[in-house]
């Protein structure tokens, strides 16, 4: 578990949130009996029979985590049993033994052995298929480039990397934002005020950014094959034909998008002998029921195409009868520890030594797609008022959610002047089903909504402030100390969904009015002090709706903390959750000044399992 850093609302000290694992219990099927004498059979049939006409519906009632925690029950669980299935099951297991005792235990063990033997060889055999068989669409990859801190727009380089790594580690580790920043940081991709020629990468330094993210003992392993010494595309599909292959190849965009007629798209076919423009991710090939290559599954994030024919991957990757490539590449990529010469060792690189796989005629990116400057992900600019949940709420609703929140005290007061009376209204039974009612129609948060969260005050020690995210430890809750034992980032605390928060936290006082950080012990007081926030995507598992056991919830924490699912906030409404520890894909941290504005500090690296600070 990490460090805990509860900000959002309420109190700043973690709630204990127990949690409750499904257990599923396998009682197995009786398999194993092959031989049976016609008593066995008939007395068999007769009890399955039984089963069949046995009505579960008396039996068969749902029943809470909180009915069978073990601190609230006298019965001994062994002699417990809440599931019909588990009688049905008992009763058969009975009725084997019985029989068993008899004369069969040889006969049972015997085929148990047998049908043992002849499962482990099906597993084996379909657990490799499994491993062979890809499919067009891939879901730990990016179609889409573009997603990265810099607004570059420019990256089918990084992006392919970051999409090869993930598919020939089966993981997804690598995102294109963590390649880019590597590529930045070591001078390794193209830079320019132009976000459609950021990002652009050449041969050789595609394989040295691989070389720089794969990690240190990697026994990933790279080729370079091009120019005259290009794999034929019969070669290539050979190559990506195993699981653990993928490859990086240089095509042209405009045959790929089906665009050769207009130049001043792609820059491209307005010679006969041009280079290519776009790197893609090349999977797996696609074979007919011959077994003859009839095209390939591709990964394109320019343009988001999944899979192309053989005769229009030759013609974009070599070229054809109206149109040569001149410099085909393919970088291969593998875990089989068989590589052969590696980029260093091409007789290519002077050649291509200004090769820019993206930028040099196109931005990498389909003509179709729009080409306006994009900004980061979790940059402030892409939250709006008018899209904001209070936006949809009336005067009437905003009021009876403040009907039983105490008065906000002023940003600076002393500790002891902070009021702690409630309005003096309770929430009648109708008001609270009305506030549960609407909050609940509300839709919780998917794994890409961008979550907020206040961080901490900004001390002037950065590294020090956000200790808990660039630098995590495990925190002994018993114990109340920090183990110095380091640990994945994890988010805790109350949160709320970026495109509700962000307009209306603008400026450190913004952040404690809206979100109520007058608590006790708040270190939330000076409001010419700039704050941290954080703004990520991650896993929706540990979110819950933070209500008080009045509305039907088990938190109960004092004010200003409200129990209805919504912050005290005397001007917006703003919807509220709580996370038990919620680990991030993607991220970044913002100092949120004074006057308003806001800067990008950190970014959320997802190799590392934490921030880091930008340079």
């Amino acid at each position: 578990m990490g460090i805990e850093s509860f900000a959002d609302s309420g109190n700043d000290i973690g709630s204990d949130v127990q949690e409750v694992q499904d257990s599923d219990m396998d009682f197995g099927d009786g398999d194993g009996v092959n031989e049976f004498d016609e008593d066995y059979n008939k007395m068999k049939m007769e009890t399955e029979q039984k089963l069949e006409d046995f009505d579960y519906s008396e039996t068969s009632k749902e029943v809470s985590a909180e009915q069978i925690q073990p601190q609230e029950t006298e019965q001994n669980p062994e002699e417990a049993s809440l599931d019909p299935s588990k009688q049905a099951e008992d009763m058969l297991a009975d009725f084997d033994d019985e029989m068993e005792e008899e004369s069969y235990n040889g006969n049972v063990v015997e085929s148990e052995n047998v049908q043992a033997e002849e499962k482990s060889e099906v597993a084996v055999e379909s657990k490799t298929n499994e491993e062979s068989e890809k499919t067009a669409h891939f879901e730990n990859v990016s179609y889409n480039q573009g997603q990265n801190d810099f607004g570059a727009l420019g990256t089918c380089g990084p992006t392919s990397i970051a999409n090869s790594l993930n598919r020939v580690t089966d993981t997804s580790d690598f995102t294109e934002n963590d390649v880019l920043h590597n590529a930045m940081e070591n001078e390794l991709c193209s830079k320019s005020d132009d976000p459609s020629k950021m990002g652009g990468t050449t041969t050789k330094e595609v394989v040295s950014i691989i070389d720089n993210v794969k990690g240190e003992g990697s026994d990933i392993q790279t080729e370079v094959y091009e120019y005259d010494e290009a794999l034929s595309v019969d070669e290539l599909a050979d190559r990506t034909d195993d699981p653990g292959t993928v490859a990086i190849v240089g095509v042209d965009s405009a045959t790929l998008w089906d665009t050769r007629g207009d130049v001043s798209c792609s820059g491209l076919f307005q010679h006969t002998d041009t280079p290519s423009d776009h790197w893609i991710t090349v999977d797996s090939p696609i074979k007919d029921s011959e077994g003859k290559i009839a095209g390939f599954n591709i990964i394109d994030s320019g343009g988001g195409v999944e899979e192309v024919s053989r005769d229009k991957f030759e013609a974009m990757y070599v070229g054809d009868a109206e149109h040569t490539v001149s410099d085909p590449t393919a970088v291969i990529i593998s875990k089989s520890g068989e590589s052969g010469e590696t980029y260093a060792a091409s007789e290519g690189v002077e050649r291509i030594s200004n090769y820019k796989g993206s930028n040099m005629e196109s931005d990498g990116r389909d003509p179709n797609v729009e080409s306006t400057e994009l900004k980061s992900a979790f940059s402030r600019d892409n939250f709006k008022p008018e899209n904001t949940y209070d936006a949809t709420c009336s005067k009437e609703f905003s009021d009876l959610k403040n009907k039983n929140v105490m008065e906000i005290s002023s940003m600076g007061t002393e500790e002891s002047e902070i009021k702690r009376a409630v309005n003096g209204e309770i929430y009648t039974p109708e008001e609270i089903s009305k506030l549960k009612e609407a909050r609940e129609k509300i839709e919780n948060p998917k794994s890409d909504t961008i979550m907020q969260k206040v961080a901490a005050v900004d001390t002037g020690e950065i590294e020090k402030d956000l200790k808990a995210y660039l630098n995590p430890t495990v925190w002994d809750l018993d114990l109340k100390v920090d183990t110095g034992i380091p640990c994945d980032c994890k988010i805790y605390g109350f949160v709320s969904k970026a495109e509700d928060t962000a307009p209306y936290t603008t400026t450190p006082e913004q952040c404690y009015e809206t979100l109520r950080l007058d608590y006790e012990g708040t270190q939330y007081t000076n409001p010419n002090q700039s704050v941290y926030v954080v703004r990520y995507t991650g896993d929706t598992g540990q979110y819950e709706i933070p209500y008080s056991k009045e509305f039907g919830g088990h938190r109960s924490d004092g004010q200003p903390f409200t129990g209805n699912g919504y912050t005290g906030s005397p001007e917006y409404v703003v919807p509220e959750y709580v996370s038990s520890g919620t680990t991030p894909t993607a991220g970044e941290i913002y100092r949120v000044n004074p006057d308003g504005t806001e800067e990008a500090v950190a970014y959320y690296a997802s190799r590392e399992k934490a921030f880091e600070l930008y340079n």
